[in-house]
Protein backbone atom coordinates (compact mmCIF):
# COMPACT_ATOMS: atom_id res chain seq x y z
CA UNK A 1 0.00 0.00 0.00
CA UNK A 2 1.42 3.46 -0.90
CA UNK A 3 2.23 5.97 1.84
CA UNK A 4 -0.60 8.32 2.75
CA UNK A 5 -0.54 12.09 2.63
CA UNK A 6 -0.79 13.36 6.24
CA UNK A 7 -4.41 14.34 6.89
CA UNK A 8 -5.51 12.67 3.65
CA UNK A 9 -8.95 11.30 3.02
CA UNK A 10 -10.13 8.91 0.31
CA UNK A 11 -11.40 10.35 -2.96
CA UNK A 12 -12.86 8.64 -6.01
CA UNK A 13 -10.27 9.63 -8.66
CA UNK A 14 -9.66 8.37 -12.22
CA UNK A 15 -6.79 9.53 -14.49
CA UNK A 16 -6.96 9.29 -18.30
CA UNK A 17 -3.34 10.50 -18.91
CA UNK A 18 -4.41 13.26 -21.28
CA UNK A 19 -4.02 15.70 -18.41
CA UNK A 20 -7.68 15.26 -17.52
CA UNK A 21 -8.64 13.87 -14.13
CA UNK A 22 -12.11 12.87 -12.95
CA UNK A 23 -12.78 13.69 -9.30
CA UNK A 24 -16.10 12.62 -7.83
CA UNK A 25 -17.57 12.52 -11.36
CA UNK A 26 -16.28 15.93 -12.47
CA UNK A 27 -13.62 16.33 -15.17
CA UNK A 28 -10.67 18.62 -14.50
CA UNK A 29 -7.95 19.78 -16.86
CA UNK A 30 -4.52 19.54 -15.23
CA UNK A 31 -2.64 22.80 -15.67
CA UNK A 32 1.00 23.74 -15.37
CA UNK A 33 2.96 25.67 -12.76
CA UNK A 34 6.48 26.98 -12.57
CA UNK A 35 8.74 24.99 -10.30
CA UNK A 36 11.34 27.75 -10.19
CA UNK A 37 12.54 28.29 -6.62
CA UNK A 38 10.20 25.52 -5.41
CA UNK A 39 7.34 28.01 -5.76
CA UNK A 40 4.92 25.74 -7.64
CA UNK A 41 2.31 25.89 -4.86
CA UNK A 42 2.48 29.70 -4.87
CA UNK A 43 2.25 29.81 -8.68
CA UNK A 44 -0.68 27.38 -8.63
CA UNK A 45 -2.66 29.42 -6.11
CA UNK A 46 -1.89 32.64 -8.03
CA UNK A 47 -3.36 31.09 -11.17
CA UNK A 48 -6.45 29.76 -9.42
CA UNK A 49 -7.17 33.09 -7.71
CA UNK A 50 -6.17 35.13 -10.79
CA UNK A 51 -3.66 37.24 -8.86
CA UNK A 52 -0.57 38.85 -10.40
CA UNK A 53 1.92 39.05 -7.51
CA UNK A 54 5.60 38.04 -7.75
CA UNK A 55 6.13 34.66 -6.11
CA UNK A 56 9.26 36.00 -4.43
CA UNK A 57 7.17 38.45 -2.37
CA UNK A 58 4.94 35.63 -1.17
CA UNK A 59 7.90 33.40 -0.30
CA UNK A 60 9.47 36.25 1.69
CA UNK A 61 6.24 36.58 3.69
CA UNK A 62 6.26 32.82 4.29
CA UNK A 63 9.88 32.97 5.45
CA UNK A 64 8.88 35.59 8.02
CA UNK A 65 5.88 33.60 9.23
CA UNK A 66 7.54 30.16 9.25
CA UNK A 67 11.01 30.92 10.64
CA UNK A 68 11.75 27.68 12.44
CA UNK A 69 10.61 24.15 13.16
CA UNK A 70 9.42 21.41 10.84
CA UNK A 71 7.46 23.89 8.69
CA UNK A 72 10.29 26.40 8.28
CA UNK A 73 10.32 28.13 4.89
CA UNK A 74 13.67 28.93 3.30
CA UNK A 75 14.54 30.61 0.00
CA UNK A 76 13.99 27.39 -1.94
CA UNK A 77 12.49 24.51 0.04
CA UNK A 78 9.32 22.62 -0.80
CA UNK A 79 6.09 24.06 0.56
CA UNK A 80 3.42 21.95 2.25
CA UNK A 81 -0.15 22.16 0.95
CA UNK A 82 -1.88 21.80 4.33
CA UNK A 83 0.58 23.92 6.33
CA UNK A 84 1.37 26.81 3.99
CA UNK A 85 -1.72 27.28 1.80
CA UNK A 86 -3.68 29.71 4.01
CA UNK A 87 -0.58 31.86 4.52
CA UNK A 88 -0.06 31.95 0.74
CA UNK A 89 -3.62 33.23 0.23
CA UNK A 90 -3.18 35.88 2.96
CA UNK A 91 0.08 37.05 1.38
CA UNK A 92 -1.44 37.20 -2.10
CA UNK A 93 -4.33 39.23 -0.68
CA UNK A 94 -1.96 41.67 1.04
CA UNK A 95 0.14 42.31 -2.07
CA UNK A 96 -2.77 42.36 -4.54
CA UNK A 97 -4.72 44.84 -2.40
CA UNK A 98 -1.63 47.02 -2.01
CA UNK A 99 -1.67 47.38 -5.82
CA UNK A 100 -5.46 47.75 -6.08
CA UNK A 101 -7.42 48.76 -2.96
CA UNK A 102 -10.73 48.13 -4.73
CA UNK A 103 -9.85 44.47 -5.29
CA UNK A 104 -12.09 42.00 -3.49
CA UNK A 105 -10.46 40.56 -0.37
CA UNK A 106 -9.04 37.03 -0.58
CA UNK A 107 -9.98 35.30 2.64
CA UNK A 108 -8.64 31.74 3.05
CA UNK A 109 -11.41 31.08 5.60
CA UNK A 110 -14.09 31.64 2.93
CA UNK A 111 -12.49 29.25 0.42
CA UNK A 112 -11.79 25.57 0.15
CA UNK A 113 -8.83 24.01 -1.63
CA UNK A 114 -8.67 20.31 -2.40
CA UNK A 115 -5.41 18.70 -3.44
CA UNK A 116 -5.45 15.34 -5.17
CA UNK A 117 -2.38 13.18 -5.53
CA UNK A 118 -1.62 11.97 -9.05
CA UNK A 119 0.93 9.42 -7.87
CA UNK A 120 -1.11 7.84 -5.07
CA UNK A 121 -4.46 7.81 -6.87
CA UNK A 122 -7.44 8.20 -4.58
CA UNK A 123 -5.64 10.22 -1.94
CA UNK A 124 -6.19 13.89 -1.29
CA UNK A 125 -6.54 16.56 1.34
CA UNK A 126 -8.60 19.71 1.79
CA UNK A 127 -7.81 23.05 3.41
CA UNK A 128 -10.34 25.72 4.30
CA UNK A 129 -14.07 25.74 4.74
CA UNK A 130 -16.73 24.44 2.35
CA UNK A 131 -17.91 27.35 0.24
CA UNK A 132 -18.85 28.41 -3.27
CA UNK A 133 -15.15 29.15 -3.80
CA UNK A 134 -13.74 25.64 -4.14
CA UNK A 135 -10.44 25.23 -5.95
CA UNK A 136 -8.66 22.03 -6.98
CA UNK A 137 -4.94 21.42 -7.06
CA UNK A 138 -3.07 18.33 -8.25
CA UNK A 139 0.20 17.07 -6.82
CA UNK A 140 2.40 15.43 -9.45
CA UNK A 141 5.50 13.33 -8.79
CA UNK A 142 4.92 13.61 -5.02
CA UNK A 143 6.32 17.17 -4.86
CA UNK A 144 5.00 19.43 -7.66
CA UNK A 145 1.68 21.27 -7.42
CA UNK A 146 -0.37 22.33 -10.46
CA UNK A 147 -3.79 23.97 -10.86
CA UNK A 148 -6.85 22.06 -11.98
CA UNK A 149 -9.72 23.68 -13.87
CA UNK A 150 -13.21 22.19 -14.03
CA UNK A 151 -14.21 21.42 -17.59
CA UNK A 152 -17.50 19.57 -17.57
CA UNK A 153 -19.68 17.27 -15.51
CA UNK A 154 -19.74 13.56 -16.40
Amino acid sequence: MPPRIPGAHALNVEVDYHRVVFVEGYAFQIGRASGEGCNCLIDTVKQLLEVDVPSELVRTDLQREFREGDNKVTRSNFLDFEVHLSAIVRSLDKHARAKDRSRQRLDPNSMQFTCIDLVYIGQGASVGNPSDQHFYIARENANHFVPMSNRWET
